[in-house]
């Protein structure tokens, strides 16, 4: 996948996958997935919902902290750390509670670029128009904008088998 080899904010790294129920679009997803962790990429997988931007931030925490280990706190006894970091991939409780997903995203891109992983981000069931993915799509425009090793690559049923499902 070209994606992994070209720089931040190229267009490689925003790819939009559509077609019909059972042509493969999942199984690209899961392909990408598994590419991604040779190409020094930490991989998210969620589905398009209420809940994906949460999904995103824990699953970054979940797959990014094995990278983490060994990481030790700026000072011994101090619990915050820098950045809004706590230890690893874990935030703050004050920057829990007060950034966006946005900021938390960017800071998880820079805690991981600090151990050469690039974040990949898979989103299937694309839901157009729907807040969170319009969130989560200027949120990477943004990001990528600022030179982030990021990258997207999203699912989505053509439009006459959404029409049909209605």
């Amino acid at each position: 996948m070209e994606a992994f080899d070209s720089y931040p904010g190229s267009r490689e790294r925003a790819i939009l996958i559509k077609g019909q129920r059972g042509m493969g679009k999942t199984a690209l997803l899961i392909e990408a997935a598994q590419l991604a962790q040779s190409h020094n990429f930490v991989a998210v997988r969620t589905t398009c919902g209420l809940e994906m931007l949460d999904n995103i931030l824990d699953g970054l925490r979940i797959n990014g902290a094995q990278f983490m280990e060994g990481k030790k706190p700026p000072v011994k006894g101090f619990s915050a750390g820098a950045l809004g970091f706590s230890m690893g991939l874990t935030f703050s409780e004050e920057a829990e509670r007060t950034l966006g997903f946005r900021a938390k995203l960017g800071l998880m891109c820079d805690k991981l670029a600090e151990v050469s992983k690039g974040v990949l981000l898979l989103v299937d069931e694309v839901q157009p128009g729907s807040d969170a993915l319009r969130q989560l799509t200027t949120s990477y425009q943004e990001l990528a904008g600022d030179g982030k090793d990021i990258a997207i690559v999203m699912a989505h049923m053509t439009d006459d088998v959404v029409k049909r499902q209605k």
